[in-house]
């Protein structure tokens, strides 16, 4: 307990007791009246028997004020303020972390401050507001509702390839794609990925191949190119819209044999050869909209007109196989049309039209929504998982789906000067001593006791790198003086969890470089189990690297150097 608030304490019983003494003393009572051994006992007649009730003792006056700090000590008085978690008496008494905040407006003001190791942390912003500098003094000071450089948290920056992106809402937006580019794989995560100015598959919009029947083709600056028939077969009309329709192949030097066959190719069989007038031979073919028609003979020579046939048109949404492929309707997509063309698209893709059994329909792409911890990306600005879970007190945030211990596991009863003995789950707090010489086992099992459980050396990683994936808590540059390594100046111990107050990650979570080494739940070969962090008597510069795996050790294994520290999902 702080001396100061002891001393004032002990001053304001003093005064009670003497203020007490005087009230009884200015009584009126018989100042002659003979003392017996009861002379400091006032006499209450009740008109039968007389009853002496006690009002102090003799030695009152003088009750030594020693005793009263002894009492006060007594009663556990002294765990009324604790100076390292207390956020209205944060390293000193009377430090009410709220009163410092010189926040830029009301708004500003976070909705709960932390003390954490006698030091103010902002825990929670308002909707809207973030604590991106990591000074407690001007509160929530950046507008993550639409900051672009830290749209709805910290550091996420709203931009997205070859696209405007908009921050509103603490969601970051496409607004739209960059011409010639668009986002045909309805990602947000990759922007506008597709150059719709060559994409052979996306000439133009997105879905729109560019392709003609039996033939090669080219998108350029946005335009399906013709480049020509593929062997074998024929533009036999000449209309690229039905792309190379004829199938024929060269043959006799291309001059015609009479014989059956169309040597060179023109669409015409035994043109030369001699007819019977009247006689008729088949051209063209049955297929969607085209039609079979007839070469007739006349004055004993085959006419080269194909009379009746029907023949290929551009593919139209009208439920017929216009350019006669086989298929109907196919390859028709459009952007949207109407006057409601606008409410086609949204932050999580640009919709478009697409012809089915002759009748445009409309592709909506979804609507974003609060992002949940579930590998997708729910509000669709380009994340997947992103943002800060919600978090018991004692816990940090990692990222939107993690919770891990702000502190080294310790023990129910721990103090700063004893570890305790309580076996019955783990606590994350400031001030106390670390839970250690305990198997794998049984900090397993006090971690669920908790309703947390172990962290994997993944997670135990990423909580101690921060999103910038630094070397070390602190950053990249190795400094022995921060944490409490074998390097350390101080002299090797393990200390109370968050003594050394710097020595903390990005997401605010302390002693993961040194003090003691901490079990993951990863597995290792031969039943063994991981270590991270280093301690006190091995924390080198290797050793408390963030990434650094630590010789795997057997289960069953205690040591004064080893602890835990537990993790769950929000």
């Amino acid at each position: 307990m702080n001396s100061a608030y002891r001393i004032f304490v002990s001053l304001v019983l003093l005064l009670t007791i003497v203020c007490c003494t005087e009230a009884i003393t200015v009584e009126e009572y018989d100042t002659n009246q003979t003392k017996d051994t009861r002379t400091t006992d006032t006499l209450r007649d009740t008109g039968e028997d007389e009853e002496y009730i006690d009002i102090r003792s003799e030695d009152s006056e003088t009750q030594d004020i020693t005793d009263i700090q002894d009492a006060e000590a007594d009663t556990g008085s002294e765990d009324i303020i604790n100076l390292n978690e207390d956020p209205e008496n944060c390293g000193s008494v009377g430090f009410v972390c709220k009163e410092h905040i010189n926040a830029d407006n009301p708004n500003g003001n976070p909705t709960s401050v932390l003390c954490v190791a006698g030091n103010c942390v902002v825990e929670i912003c308002i909707p809207g507001r973030a604590d991106c500098n990591n000074k407690y003094e001007d509160g929530c000071e950046t507008y993550s509702g639409s900051d672009p450089e830290n749209c709805g948290y910290c550091g996420n920056k709203c931009q997205f390839t070859n696209a405007i992106s908009d921050c509103q809402f603490s969601t970051c937006s496409l607004v739209k794609c960059n011409k010639p580019f668009a986002n045909c794989d309805q990602k947000i995560s990759n922007g506008c990925e597709t150059d719709t100015s060559k994409d052979i598959n996306n000439c133009g919009m997105c879905h729109k191949v560019c392709a003609f029947q039996n033939a090669n083709s080219e998108c350029v600056n946005s335009e399906c190119k013709f480049l020509g028939c593929k062997p074998g077969f024929i533009d036999l009309n000449g209309n690229i819209k039905d792309g190379c329709e004829y199938q024929c192949t060269v043959s006799n030097n291309g001059v015609e044999a009479c014989d059956g066959k169309d040597n060179n190719c023109n669409g015409f069989i035994d043109e030369t050869c001699s007819c019977t007038n009247g006689s008729k031979m088949p051209c063209g073919f049955n297929l969607g909209r085209c039609r079979e028609g007839y070469y007739e003979c006349i004055g004993g020579v085959w006419d080269t007109t194909c009379k009746g046939s029907v023949g290929p048109v551009f593919e139209e949404c009208n439920n017929v196989d216009d350019d006669c492929n086989g298929v109907t309707d196919d390859n028709l997509y459009r952007e949207c049309q109407g006057s409601d063309a606008s409410l086609c698209n949204s932050p999580c893709g640009i919709g478009y039209e697409y012809c089915e059994n002759g009748v445009w329909k409309r592709y909506n792409p979804p609507q974003p929504s609060k992002e949940i911890c579930n590998e997708k990306d729910d509000d669709c600005n380009g994340l997947t998982d992103e943002g800060t879970a919600e978090c018991p007190s004692d816990m940090a945030a990692v990222g939107l789906c993690l919770c891990i211990d702000r502190f080294e596991a310790s023990r129910p009863d721990a103090t700063d000067k004893s570890a305790g003995v309580n076996n019955s789950y783990a606590t994350s707090r400031a001030g106390v001593l670390p839970w250690t010489d305990v198997d794998w086992n049984t900090a397993d099992k006090a971690c669920k006791a908790a309703g947390k459980r172990l962290c994997t050396a993944e997670e135990w990683r990423r909580a101690c790198q921060g999103e910038g994936g630094y070397v070390y808590p602190y950053g990249n540059t190795y400094d022995p003086a921060i944490c409490n390594g074998s390097d350390d100046p101080n002299p090797g111990n393990v200390f109370p969890a968050g003594t050394y107050t710097k020595c903390k990650s990005a997401y605010g979570v302390f002693d993961m470089s040194g003090n003691i080494e901490e079990w993951n739940a990863t597995d290792y070969p031969d039943g063994k189990k991981g270590l991270r962090g280093g301690s006190y008597l091995n924390g080198t510069e290797l050793f408390t690297k963030c990434a650094y795996d630590a010789p795997p050790v057997k289960a069953d294994f205690t040591s004064r150097t080893i602890g835990f520290r537990c993790c769950k999902k929000p």
